[in-house]
């Protein structure tokens, strides 16, 4: 026979599994209750924007109307489906807040223009830090390095160029990543791609490097550094490292 003790430990076991049970039940029961409550009292009755770009307020607002009158719980939080790349190319990113009771606040930050590649057609295509297309026009952007000689495909507003179908970003981006690496990208100023066996890019606007084709990129980019360590700075020179083993430097001055 079972102790008083034994007994008195079932019950204690039992009534702990009600109490769960319970609990769990109540949890399932109020959550869609919540829900519903939260659909019914948090509408969006206003969107309000903290703009920092180019476009007008009364267009970005337009685009995100249709949320109006929604609840909270249903508003977009995807910046590119609020606001659609193809025609806000310049949104950098979109931060949503919710404003009790009923506002929704929407800050916008505008992307920056780094890059002007310019085609071999002629036409300039203006690139932001992750190479997203900000704009596709007839000039260079002022303040940014000019690029020629690309060839590009699948170009759109909006979108960001794929380095696997355009094989001169996947380059510029290596090129950038060997410059950055000995603190030169910064002083970049022009580079070439119109003949692919002949690339060459300039420094501060004065120093014309000649890194010849896309073979050991880092390499040349460290007997660049060598040369430009053993001259002077502040002229206008050439330096020729195609042959990473062998650098040559003129100057022009």
């Amino acid at each position: 026979m079972a102790s008083d003790f034994e007994r008195m430990n079932k019950k204690l076991r039992r009534k702990r599994i009600r109490k769960i049970v319970g609990f769990v039940f109540g949890v399932i029961v109020a959550v869609p209750v919540v829900i519903i409550l939260l659909r019914m009292f948090l509408k969006t009755n206003a969107i309000l924007i903290e703009n920092g770009t180019r476009y007008s307020s009364a267009s970005l607002l337009s685009s995100c109307s249709q949320y109006v009158g929604q609840t909270m719980l249903d508003f977009e939080t995807d910046s590119d489906k609020l606001f659609p790349p193809e025609e806000f190319s310049y949104i950098d990113s979109a931060e949503i807040n919710i404003l009790l009771p009923d506002k929704m606040v929407i800050r916008l930050k505008e992307s920056t223009p780094v890059l002007s590649l310019q085609t071999v057609e002629g036409s300039f295509i203006y690139i932001d830090g992750n190479r997203k297309v900000l704009e596709i026009t007839d000039s260079k952007c002022p303040g940014t390095v000019l690029i020629t000689g690309m060839e590009l495909v699948n170009v759109k507003e909006g979108y960001i160029l794929d380095s696997t179908e355009n094989y001169e970003i996947s380059l510029i981006d290596s090129i950038a990543a060997s410059l950055k690496a000995h603190s030169l990208y910064d002083r970049l100023t022009f580079m070439d791609f119109t003949k692919k066996y002949d690339i060459y890019f300039v420094l501060d606007n004065m120093i014309e490097v000649r890194i010849g084709n896309s073979d050991d990129i880092d390499k040349k980019i460290d007997m660049l550094v060598n040369i430009l360590a053993r001259n002077p700075s502040g002229e206008r020179a050439i330096v020729n490292v195609k042959n990473y083993k062998e650098g040559r430097y003129k100057a022009l001055d």
